[in-house]
């Protein structure tokens, strides 16, 4: 995420924003009409100037800036307050708070913890098998939690055992590399991980609240597809980037056995505790709820869903529905560890919700909207029409890597509400299926490993103080490209056949309800 010093006092980069956000919205409005855009769409645009411009600089908090569609879009004439407000309640918000709910309970009761120091446990304490450990742990746990909550729970980990391998390693290098590798492995690991579940990382949620927005008529993209079609990217990005890691630019060497008592691993003694067993059992269960409610598609057959026991035929029930019951049955289920509380949450507890997370796709999804409401996405997307005819393979791993180095100095969650949007009205003039160039905006936008302000688990790395921007910069550059080529290959190859994509065909849905929406707008 974006940091221009908004931690305390009004830097440059922040004065500069809060002028210059609000001067190009109004140069915007007095321009003569350009585009082909209506007077509404015009306006859009220069509430997306400033919204954008204040977003990047933090000119104010991110979380209030995020409000702002709220009054603007009213106020210039663009779409109605109460559907401004409507989009800042969508399923996708809901099936996020659950999952944030769901983090905080494993957080107090140490699961996240035992989780991890037991992959590592298995994994070894060589410097190069501790790197890969965690950055599978991390991996594993950002697909259920948010990357950003994932990095923070595995950094006093990782600190803890850098310090006790240090000691074994007789070459300050290699003790120096260690360090770097470790702790690049965590926020990639976190971020690689995230990818592969809809709740891992905020890109994917906004990317899946637009397209509900955007296509009513289409087909519904259930956790069960995104987990098959993306969970390879994770599975042979973590091996590679750790390649990357451990052999190419910080190998860390061996390290001297170990003469003392402990490993310099977080102890969890004793067997689980019932809060933890009770925890888990909501953790594994939420996500066989996710992964088994929509018709799971094998190719060879399909299992149907428990939803259709339900008689859901139109799709009522929702992962959001899912990640609401599973977060109320968390402030129903007694504790029987916790001292403050006799449930395993407590409503106090929700405090530690990132809300201005929950703001930030709500002022998202509200632009995506105008955008779509009054023209801007299809005279944007007009303008493209160059690249058509380019083999498919090439148009996605030009978005990738357009998108992974714009996001290195950008919100990755910003830049994808501003860019989803763009690449679904592209696919018109391109005559191409929406996902091909929507789906490459999204990932991309996780993939971003060269600079601290790219993602928030790079900055929390960098927090550390043990990692100059330079060491990140230069595996970051090669991950980024190495990234971009298997998200290219990956939707290819893989999700095309889960979702049951004709890339080079534009679907009727895809057509007639924008131009509709359009029509009325």
């Amino acid at each position: 995420m974006a940091n221009a010093g908004n931690s305390g006092g009004w830097s440059r980069t922040r004065l500069v924003g809060l002028v210059l956000g609000p001067g190009l919205a109004l140069l915007t409005l007095l321009l003569p009409p350009f585009g082909g855009l209506s007077l509404a769409g015009q306006s859009v645009v220069a509430a997306t100037a400033w919204v954008a411009v204040w977003w990047i600089t933090e000119a104010i908090p991110i979380p209030v800036t995020s409000l702002l569609p709220l009054v603007l879009l009213p106020v210039l004439g663009a779409m109605p307050g109460k559907v401004v407000a409507s989009q800042y309640a969508g399923d996708p918000i809901f099936l996020f708070l659950g999952g944030f709910l769901l983090a905080i309970a494993i957080e107090r009761c140490a699961l996240h913890r035992r989780i991890a120091v037991g992959i590592i446990r298995v994994m070894g304490m060589g410097p190069s098998r501790a790197v890969l450990g965690f950055m599978i742990a991390s991996a594993f746990l950002s697909m259920w939690i948010s990357n950003t909550a994932t990095t923070l729970m595995m950094l006093p980990i990782a600190l803890a055992v850098i310090g006790t391998l240090q000691e074994r390693l007789s070459d300050e290098r290699q003790r120096a590399n260690l360090a770097v590798a470790l702790l690049l492995g965590v926020a990639w690991g976190s971020s690689l991980g995230g990818i592969a579940t809809p709740v891992g990382t905020p890109p994917n949620v906004v990317f899946l609240g637009l397209y509900d927005r955007l296509y009513e008529a289409g087909p519904r993209i259930s956790f069960s597809q995104w987990i098959f079609a993306f969970l390879p990217l994770t599975i042979v990005g973590i091996p590679l980037a750790w390649l990357l890691l451990t052999k190419v630019f910080y190998p860390a060497g061996r390290a001297a056995p170990s003469t003392g008592d402990g490993d310099g691993l977080p102890t969890q003694d004793g067997p689980m505790t019932a809060d933890q067993a009770r925890v888990l059992a909501m953790f594994v269960g939420t996500a066989l709820l996710w992964v088994t409610r929509a018709n799971v598609d094998l190719g060879f057959a399909t299992l149907p869903g428990w939803s259709n026991l339900l008689g859901d035929a139109r799709g009522m029930v929702t992962d959001g529905t899912v990640a609401v019951f599973s977060a109320g049955l968390l402030f129903l289920l007694p504790s029987a560890d916790r001292e403050d509380s006799r449930t395993l949450l407590r409503w106090r507890d929700s405090r530690d919700v990132p809300w201005g997370i929950l703001l930030l796709f709500g002022g998202g999804f509200a632009i995506a909207h105008a955008f779509k409401e009054t023209g801007v996405s299809r005279a944007i997307g007009d303008t493209l029409h160059h690249l058509d005819g380019v083999p498919i393979l090439l148009l996605m791993l030009l978005i990738a890597l357009a998108v992974t180095h714009l996001t290195e100095i950008t919100s990755n969650t910003a830049t994808t509400t501003v860019l989803v949007p763009i690449a679904a009205a592209a696919s018109i003039p391109l005559n191409v299926h929406p996902l091909v160039v929507m789906l490459p905006v999204t990932l991309a936008a996780s993939c971003a490993f060269m600079l601290p302000v790219a993602t928030p688990p790079n900055a929390i790395v960098f927090g550390s103080g043990k990692i100059r921007i330079g060491q990140m910069l230069r595996p970051g550059i090669v991950l980024n490209l190495i990234t971009a080529v298997l998200i290219a290959i990956v939707i290819q190859l893989v999700a095309t056949r889960i979702f049951h994509i004709e890339p080079r065909e534009l679907p009727e849905w895809a057509q007639v309800d924008v131009e509709q929406k359009l029509e009325h707008k």
